[in-house]
């Protein structure tokens, strides 16, 4: 199920990335925290065959949803919540853009570092369920964020599988020289079979060559003139989109990690696809094969 082309404008434009810093709930947002409570056991993954792949899947996690002054601990209970918001009068605001018309208060959505990228990715459909057609994903500024249905949601043999979404695009006309980044379920970041970073317990982050694949990117796109100046101060931002196909099982401080490193100015990527499945492609998930 794919969110029509013209709602999915309006999601997509407003899924505007605030900068990150820990801050107080400002008058004319809602802030969702979402905190893992229950870190849950691994299991192994298998392939179709039954095969490990090497990766693992999660099983009794539980994560909680802290909003207008409550805590939930399901994802449908907080939906319930988030629309008995959206129906009240007290929860519209002067739209910044359009005089004398009111529109509902933005989303501004913090999850800690532990959270995955599936139930990160749950919280995107759950505010737009429940009517919240703006949501902004603490992190980021100025990224206009769209989940794209791929055509292949199990990627390197069942090792990576992207997370389900309702709200999403479809795939099917990609933008020419757009580059797709994998993030795997220990941090590692591969781009056409290269890894670019690899994380290592108890050092450093070392970026230094996926930080020069994507400085090559970006000469690449300045010479095919796919560089624009956007915003106040005129930055010179790359034109076409950067897809982003993480496994579903990815802690948010991983994927943050490449997302920071892709928007940073020296770089300038600002439109983030995110491949999702329209099915949940995990074998052995209760939900396997099904849409919601």
């Amino acid at each position: 199920m794919h969110a029509p082309r013209s709602l999915f404008a309006v999601l997509a434009t407003a899924a505007l990335v605030a900068a990150q810093q820990t801050r107080q709930d400002a008058p004319d947002t809602l802030r969702v925290v979402m905190t893992t409570k229950v870190a849950g056991k691994p299991v192994a993954r298998l392939d179709a065959n039954d095969k490990e792949t090497g990766s693992r899947r999660w099983t009794d996690r539980v994560i909680e949803w802290q909003f207008g002054g409550n805590t939930f601990a399901a994802s449908a209970s907080a939906r319930r919540a988030l629309a008995r918001i959206a129906k009240d009068p007290a929860s519209l605001r002067e739209s910044p853009d359009q005089p004398g018309h009111k529109e509902l208060l933005p989303i501004v959505i913090e999850p800690d570092a532990g959270v995955c990228w599936a139930e990160l990715l749950t919280c995107f459909d759950v505010a737009n369920e429940a009517g919240f057609p703006d949501w902004r994903l603490l992190g980021f500024d100025g990224c206009y964020v769209v989940p794209k249905s791929v055509e292949v949601p199990v990627l390197e043999g069942g090792a990576l599988i992207v997370p389900r979404a309702v709200f999403n695009e479809p795939d099917d006309a990609p933008a020419a020289g757009r580059p797709v980044f994998h993030v795997r379920q220990d941090g590692t970041v591969v781009r056409d079979g290269r890894t670019l970073f690899r994380w290592r317990a108890g050092e450093p982050d070392d970026l230094t060559t996926l930080k020069n694949e994507l400085l090559e990117i970006r000469a690449q796109m300045q010479k095919a003139e796919k560089l624009r100046k956007r915003g106040p101060d005129a930055a010179e931002v790359i034109d076409v989109p950067v897809l982003v196909c993480a496994d579903k099982w990815c802690e948010w401080r991983d994927v943050r990690r490449l997302l920071q490193t892709l928007c940073a100015p020296e770089i300038g990527f600002w439109k983030l696809e995110f491949g999702v499945a329209d099915l949940e492609m995990e074998p052995g998930d209760k939900d396997f094969g099904k849409m919601r």
